[in-house]
């Protein structure tokens, strides 16, 4: 089995964050220089979104690891209050000689008494830079590797600048811009809005069309090997290669994914391709013909790149930027989660829910109403040597759940009646770091299927109006909808399986002391009062399985024995026989070990 070895280590930096702000890394790109040293450029995304401000950065960094600085590129935002608004947004940029110092970078800019939204072209040695003052966006550019002088970038339309981009003409006005031959200056790329890759052997004065598939968005990106034969064609989650220079019939798709796609190659070495795809990335050495799985991460990437006649790639998640080197990961610089996400499920010893709950047993169409509650009792290190806070949960059997939150938020909790041979087994039940759109394999009570965050809104829990978490789960036999709602928890809850669908709807709580809602408790014995009878609860999962907890509950303080018997009441095996405190206890058995 191969090592993974992960270390961090710590950069010099002179970005320095403010600590009321918690950013994500949203993009990754990279350069070498002419010393093979590289540089990565990564963009940082902070969104403060309230009823008065509308605020988002998403700025470019630049990260030397040759020198070990790191400092802002180019800014990024948008910034908008009852008085007044501005847009900048930075599409594209481009280096001359791979000097770091020297780039030339576009995009879009809306401000001040003007909302209309304009294009933009600048220079790193100028402080004004080119406006196109009509209502556009620059999505798009290159620099001539034979010429550094010839710059095509779109700028709601294709143009072409001649002195370095400080003067620029109209090239083609229907065309929309993609790429320009690294090897030849004078094939160009363009798509139409209403569809088709096009191809120009003149540098911009004729083109004719080459493919009719996907090839329409301005936001399409091209890749090239210096063979100056394979051409790759990315859009979005849709990855195409052309074996003969993109002409007419040589496109074919090699690649689709629901996802957003991530794309680098080494083009000093014939054929490897990486895609990144979700929290995967994939290799190809064949020119995309067939892919195999060379890296796993935590989260979904952002961003890659790979350094050139090397092992090494390099590769962003929300959190974490990371080098990777045969089987050794390494993070080069990491980010704080935002505190604030853990409050939307306080897993803290005391912390109760009370649920109005609707049960329709085995679909007959009629409601039964009952109290559900789950309180937090206590903390237990499990087998797997893991502490877990343990969760009393009143549904049906009345057991225990021993769940954790780790410092990405994400929830796991721990079956010890599912795994009695896996001692080191956990599954993960939620994910509260996810983004609207992303997608897991998760449990969802012992259902093993995709969950799904939905939105982001704000719901009104118990008179008050919170940010709110919607999920979606979903598997062969078991659907569910719920929603997280800050600084409480589990808010709402549906699900629908094989013989009953559920309804819980949050009453009241009590939440690090403080009393919400409605906790008056009517229908239902608490975890944390003690009983006056003795008690054997329903063994929960079923004795069919191979473990089964059997849970009971004693007044005070009393000698307790525990037996098991056949169905002909024939005695099997004295589990225990001791002194027990008053309360309630659980006892594990294995049928496996009789």
């Amino acid at each position: 089995m191969k090592r993974v070895i992960i270390s961090i280590v710590f950069i010099f930096s002179s970005v320095i964050f403010p600590q009321n702000k918690y950013y994500t890394f949203s993009e990754l790109r990279g350069i070498e220089d002419y010393s093979g040293n590289t540089h990565l450029f990564y963009r940082l995304y902070y969104s403060n979104i309230n009823s008065s401000i509308y605020k988002t950065e998403n700025s470019i960094y630049h990260l030397n690891l040759e020198s070990g600085t790191d400092t802002l590129f180019l800014r990024d935002g948008v910034y908008q209050d009852e008085y007044q608004s501005s847009f900048s947004y930075v599409s594209d940029y481009k280096f001359w000689n791979r000097n770091p110092s020297k780039y030339i970078y576009c995009g879009s800019w809306a401000g001040g008494m003007d909302i209309t939204l304009h294009a933009f072209v600048k220079r790193f040695d100028t402080s004004y830079g080119i406006t196109f003052y009509y209502t556009s966006f620059s999505s798009s550019l290159e620099i001539s590797r034979q010429n550094d002088s010839l710059v095509i970038a779109n700028i709601g339309s294709a143009c072409k600048s001649t002195d370095g981009g400080r003067s620029w003409d109209t090239l083609r006005t229907s065309y929309n811009f993609i790429s320009l031959d690294p090897f030849n200056d004078q094939i160009l790329f363009c798509s139409k809005n209403e569809g088709g890759l096009y191809k120009s052997i003149d540098q911009g004065k004729s083109f004719y069309l080459v493919d009719t598939g996907m090839f329409n968005s301005q936001k399409g990106k091209m890749f090239f090997y210096k063979d100056g034969l394979h051409i790759y064609y990315l859009e979005n989650g849709d990855l195409f290669s052309s074996n003969n220079k993109g002409e007419n019939t040589t496109w074919t798709q090699i690649y689709k994914s629901n996802n957003n796609l991530y794309v680098s190659l080494d083009s000093t070495e014939a054929g490897d391709l990486y895609v990144a795809d979700s929290k995967n990335i994939f290799y190809s050495n064949n020119y995309g013909n067939s892919f195999s799985l060379f890296k796993k991460l935590d989260h979904d990437i952002v961003g890659i790149y790979k350094k050139p006649d090397t092992d090494k790639l390099y590769a962003s998640t929300k959190y974490n930027l990371f080098e990777i080197s045969g089987d050794t990961l390494k993070i080069l610089k990491q980010l704080s989660i935002d505190p604030n996400i853990f409050s939307y499920y306080p897993l803290e010893i005391g912390n109760k829910w009370i649920y109005k709950q609707k049960v329709d047993k085995h679909f007959q169409g009629t409601f039964v109403d009952c109290t559900h509650i789950i309180s937090v009792i206590g903390d237990t290190i499990m087998p797997n040597n893991v502490a877990y806070k343990i969760v009393w949960d009143s549904t049906q059997f009345k057991y225990n759940r021993y769940l954790r939150i780790d410092s990405t938020g994400r929830i796991f909790e721990y079956f010890p009646y599912m795994y009695p041979t896996d001692k080191d087994k956990e599954d993960l039940f939620a994910d509260l770091s996810m983004e609207i759109g992303d997608f897991t394999y998760t449990y969802w009570n012992m259902y093993a299927g995709e969950m799904s965050l939905l939105s982001e809104d704000s719901t009104i829990t118990m008179g008050m109006n919170l940010p709110t978490k919607f999920f979606q789960y979903n598997c062969n036999n078991y659907a569910s909808k719920f929603q997280f709602s800050e600084g409480i928890g589990i808010s709402a809850l549906y699900y629908a399986r094989d013989f009953e669908i559920v309804y819980d709807t949050l009453k009241g709580a009590v939440i690090n002391g403080i009393v919400y809602g409605d906790t008056t408790i009517t229908d239902i014995k608490d975890k944390n009062k003690i009983s006056l009878e003795f008690t054997l609860y329903q063994n929960y999962p079923n004795p069919f399985n191979p473990s089964t907890i059997i849970r009971y509950e004693i007044p005070k303080e009393n000698n307790v024995t525990i037996k098991i018997f056949d169905v002909l009441g024939r005695e099997l095996i004295t589990l225990f026989n001791s002194e027990q405190k008053a309360g309630q206890h659980e006892v594990n058995w294995n049928a496996k070990n009789f």
